[in-house]
């Protein structure tokens, strides 16, 4: 069969609208099963010596009770299953040519997020930084950091770098002067 007759009948199948519809619908189901598998590795896992860049997906101004003292909530696209509950991540910048390292505890962590709340204060160069943050922008995050850990080994344990301990109850204590919303 010559390939001018070959490539004509090919055409003309594509052309019956039901294999047409077909063979996009099958190339559309490729491509998001790639993307589905692929999404989770995108996101660089968490290292608590080397910083990568992590994408702010949500800012969220809380309070602004104090014009030069805002209170604002950034949710960064992260792989939360990182983050043991009782550690905190280390956000890394350069201002003025000089690298800032600042802790943070989230409050929040869950799927593909982690939430940081914090309070701008006008002197305080890397919350003066996270405050400028639009979405869409990356931060270098590294972590987890910390020695402390709860609930690695099941409810009620404690570790304390090496030192393991289990409690039967826990009483927890909160500080703060205002709830959000």
């Amino acid at each position: 069969m010559k390939l001018d007759v070959l490539l004509d009948e090919t055409i003309s199948l594509l052309n019956e609208p039901p294999l047409w519809l077909f063979c996009v619908a099958v190339v559309m189901l490729v491509l998001a099963a790639v993307e589905f598998l692929f999404k989770g590795s995108r996101i660089a896992k968490l290292d608590a010596k080397q910083a990568n860049p992590y994408k702010v997906i949500a800012r969220r101004e809380v309070s602004s009770e104090a014009a030069d003292r805002p209170t604002l909530f950034i949710t960064f696209e992260t792989r939360a299953n990182d983050l043991p509950c009782g550690a905190h991540v280390k956000l890394v910048t350069e201002i003025d040519g000089e690298e800032i390292q600042r802790s943070y505890t989230p409050t929040r962590f869950d799927g593909d997020q982690c939430e940081l709340l914090l309070r701008v204060y006008p002197e305080g160069k890397m919350t003066q930084y996270l405050y400028k943050l639009k979405v869409g922008d990356s931060v270098l995050m590294k972590g987890p950091t910390g020695i402390h850990r709860y609930g690695e080994d099941g409810p009620g344990s404690f570790k304390e770098g090496r030192k393991k301990m289990n409690a039967k109850s826990v009483n927890l204590v909160a500080g703060g002067k205002k709830t959000f919303h």
